[in-house]
């Protein structure tokens, strides 16, 4: 434990994490490299960080998508309210859930409805939606860059490429796109089943892979299948994603952290 400007510095395993100032979004974890710690001192001058010895190289990325590569929430909003409007419900149970199918909030939070049609109602109300959508930092640069990647989200497949295609993302620069349907559990379940099927699916062991989430319950998941996980604070704070090896504010920052 070491205390630099009046801040104590705590190091569990490989993060180095700022304890005693929540204001601060970007947690820099240091790699073999020197990129992370140049990152975090030009970030935060006053705090002293250290080297861990994680590799920074992953074969694979797993990046979710809302949150993440696109900046979905207005869109989300907008189709939760409305739905919930046509049902008499509060939407806030359903705005205030991330990473998670839409199928599995309705069965949560509406369990008397009929989940097949409810499901599909919302899910073709959310293809509709695009006003808003934007790329969010660093996202266009990672699509160009040379990494193996996959998208990895809760969404399905049509509205997966609704959104990425609104945010100017290429669809086709991904090697693949693991969406609702390809799977029977979503992230929060117990056995992480859409991180695992991507490990599968592009031959690469679940060590060798690198998750990159904005949602505390995408972050378990991508824990429990023995990835390393990087947490964005897009849409949580780095309290609701500490778990993480790696926090950053978003993907640009993830690009300069040094394990790319």
């Amino acid at each position: 434990m070491i205390i630099a400007d009046g801040q104590e510095i705590v190091r569990t395993g490989p993060r180095v994490i700022l304890d005693a100032q929540p204001d601060i979004d970007v947690i820099g974890e240091a790699t073999k490299g020197r990129r992370a710690v140049e990152l975090a001192q030009r970030l935060h001058p006053d705090v002293c960080l250290f080297e861990s010895e994680v590799d920074a190289r992953a074969e694979v990325l797993l990046v979710d998508m809302d949150g993440t590569l696109v900046y979905s929430d207005e869109a989300r909003r907008r189709t939760w309210t409305l739905w919930a409007a046509q049902h008499g419900l509060d939407p806030q149970p359903f705005l205030a859930t991330q990473g998670r199918t839409a199928r599995d909030m309705i069965a949560d939070f509406a369990s008397w409805l009929d989940l097949e049609r409810e499901t599909t109602a919302i899910t073709e109300l959310k293809a509709t939606e695009i006003e808003g959508i934007r790329p969010l930092p660093g996202a266009i640069r990672l699509r160009q860059s040379d990494r193996r990647l996959a998208v990895v989200t809760s969404a399905d497949e049509n509205l997966a490429h609704v959104r990425l295609r609104a945010a100017g993302l290429r669809t086709d620069r991904a090697e693949t796109i693991v969406t609702a349907e390809a799977v029977r559990q979503g992230k929060p379940d117990p056995e992480p089943e859409p991180y695992l099927l991507v490990a599968r699916r592009m031959g690469v062991d679940p060590e060798q892979c690198t998750v990159i989430e904005d949602a505390p319950a995408g972050i378990k998941a991508g824990l429990a299948a023995g990835m390393r996980v990087v947490g964005l604070t897009t849409t949580a704070s780095a309290t609701e994603v500490a778990a993480a090896h790696l926090i950053v504010a978003n993907l640009e920052e993830f690009l300069l952290s040094g394990w790319t």
